[in-house]
C-alpha cells in the first residue's frame, strides 16, 4: 500500500456497539482517512450506509497519518511560524543578529511599519506549508486487513455503490467459507 498505514491513528468509536456477537468473529471494515481534507465526514457517511446494508460488520475509522518525516517537518514549520511572528512583534530582526541586516533591509522596514499585516501574512503562508506536510489525501478502506480501496493508489474517492458492491462480494465469499 502506498503511504504509511502502520503509523499510529486516532481511533473513532465503532458504529455498532449493540451487537451481541463477538467482534473477533465478525468481519471488520476499517477506514483510514485524511482528517485535514474533511474525509472524516465521508467515513461517517459510509459507515451509516454500510451499517444499514451489513449490520453484522464491525466498522472502524481513524486518521491516516503522514510519515514521521512529514509530521516532523510540519512541526518545524509551525515552530518557525511562531518564531517569526514573535520576532515581528518584538521588533527583533533575526538577519541583523547573524550579521546579515543588509539582506532584506527594505523588507524588514516594511514589516516593522506593518506588523499586523506581516503577522497575518506569515500566519497564512505558513499554514499552507503546514497543511502540505500534514495532509495525506488518503481514504483507504480495508476488509479484514485486506485493502479493498485506496485513494492513494486510484487517485479518486469511492462512491457508496462501489464500496457496497465490493463488500457484497467479500461477504458472499465469507459466507461460502462458513
Amino acid at each position: 500500500m502506498a503511504g504509511n498505514s502502520s503509523s499510529g491513528h486516532e481511533e473513532s468509536k465503532d458504529v455498532d456497539d449493540t451487537s451481541e456477537l463477538d467482534n473477533s468473529a465478525r468481519p471488520t471494515v476499517k477506514f483510514l482517512y485524511c482528517s485535514s481534507w474533511g474525509y472524516k465526514d465521508a467515513y461517517e457517511q459510509f459507515a451509516t450506509v454500510i451499517q444499514q446494508q451489513f449490520p453484522e460488520v464491525v466498522l472502524e475509522g481513524s486518521s491516516y497519518l503522514p510519515s514521521a518525516t512529514r509530521r516532523n517537518l510540519g512541526r518545524f514549520v509551525t515552530l518557525l511560524k511562531f518564531l517569526l511572528i514573535g520576532c515581528v512583534l518584538m521588533e527583533f530582526n533575526p538577519m541583523a543578529y547573524v550579521g546579515l541586516a543588509h539582506i532584506g533591509a527594505s523588507l524588514w522596514n516594511w514589516i516593522s511599519d506593518n506588523k499586523s499585516y506581516a503577522c497575518v501574512i506569515t500566519f497564512i503562508a505558513f499554514n499552507f506549508a503546514e497543511m502540505a506536510f500534514k495532509s495525506t489525501g488518503a481514504f483507504e478502506i480495508y476488509f479484514d486487513d485486506t485493502i479493498i480501496w485506496s485513494k492513494l493508489r486510484t487517485g479518486k474517492s469511492p462512491t457508496h455503490p462501489e464500496v457496497l458492491q465490493i463488500l457484497e462480494e467479500k461477504m458472499k465469499v465469507l459466507k461460502k467459507k462458513d
